[in-house]
């Protein structure tokens, strides 16, 4: 008997699922306990005409969607809204519907601003610019320069990274707005990808050696070395089929991708963005800003207002034993041969 190849996006979405549980479902299981908002047919009106206005769509479902959200007769949990969003043409990834303290006046107040200035950064020349990261990549300093430097919020095109939203996935493709989302490349997600126009994306990665130990280092920054082993059996696996499989599936979907690494963006910050910048054909008032935006949210790191660990691009040499390397080496099979050497 012959064995079967393994399709490594499935056994990524079977890693994925190990490695996070039932992620998605917990999400959307997550109940919210507020008070009606008053005036709420009044607030959802004005709003929904403000959002309405600026992504070009119709105001009565929205409208419909907040007065909802501002009534509640009883809990509401995730997949209720998920549920009501879902039904609406366009609208901004929220990054905050996953919160405990799910307030629906923040959350209508951000969309309404996501909304009104993804409009605005639209009419003066700004494109989409699709951003996907692996974690520990600086995917956060990453955002947050983008938003800086286009001026629109930071936001989601997926909901803990796995559920991919219609009119959250529409408004990236029309709109700017900032965003290094890990977006699980489930043919759900790609097909939403492709329906939506998107057909340029930057897949951002980092060297796998040293995203194990941020991981680690975030998981338990006394001790990060007592999960290295462990991470390099999971991990691994999970950022090799996440590569593999976005570069495979984005190719079959003829949609192109830039790749950039972390390590460029250390080498030089200001030139990683520009290369950003020219990929997507943005105007030079962009370029322009670009030191700027940098320097900016280095001093906020600086200050601990970005999840941002300043560590050495080779700081594994120092820290992963000889049989390490080699498993993760081994766990890799090749795919990063042409990024890092292995």
């Amino acid at each position: 008997m012959t064995s079967q190849a393994v399709n490594p996006c499935t056994q990524f979405e079977t890693t994925w699922r190990h490695w996070f549980g039932d992620h998605p479902k917990s999400l959307l299981e997550t109940e919210f306990n507020y008070s009606p908002a008053p005036e709420p047919r009044l607030t959802a009106k004005s709003q929904s005409k403000l959002i309405a206005d600026a992504v070009e769509i119709e105001a009565a479902p929205i409208e419909e969607f907040l007065y909802n959200l501002y009534t509640p007769t009883g809990p509401i949990n995730c997949g209720d809204i998920i549920s009501w969003i879902d039904t609406l043409g366009v609208l901004p990834g929220y990054p905050g519907l996953h919160s405990d303290n799910f307030d629906p006046n923040v959350f209508s107040a951000w969309v309404v601003d996501a909304a009104v200035r993804g409009r605005t950064a639209r009419d003066r020349g700004v494109p989409p610019m699709p951003i996907f990261a692996f974690m520990k990549s600086a995917s956060a300093f990453i955002t947050m320069t983008m938003a800086h430097l286009t001026d629109v919020p930071s936001g989601v095109v997926a909901l803990g990274h796995c559920i991919g939203l219609r009119p959250w996935v529409s408004f990236s493709g029309r709109f700017p707005i900032a965003f290094t989302d890990p977006f699980v490349h489930s043919e759900k997600n790609f097909r939403l990808l492709v329906e939506t126009g998107i057909t340029n994306v930057v897949l951002h990665v980092r060297d796998p050696r040293q995203v194990v130990l941020s991981i680690a280092h975030y998981d338990d920054p006394a001790r990060p070395t007592r999960l290295i082993d462990n991470y390099i059996e999971v991990v691994i696996p999970l950022y090799r089929d996440w590569l593999m499989c976005w570069l495979t599936r984005a190719s079959r979907s003829g949609i192109r991708v830039l790749l950039t690494t972390y390590e460029s963006f250390v080498e030089n910050e200001a030139d990683f963005f520009h290369s950003i910048l020219e990929y997507f054909n943005a105007g030079r008032f962009l370029h322009d800003r670009v030191s700027e935006s940098v320097r900016t949210i280095k001093e906020l790191a600086e200050q601990g207002h970005a999840n941002f660990r300043n560590g050495t691009i080779d700081e594994w040499k120092d820290v992963l034993s000889a049989s390490q390397i080699r498993n993760i080496n081994k766990n890799c099979s090749g795919t990063f041969a042409t990024l890092y050497g292995f």
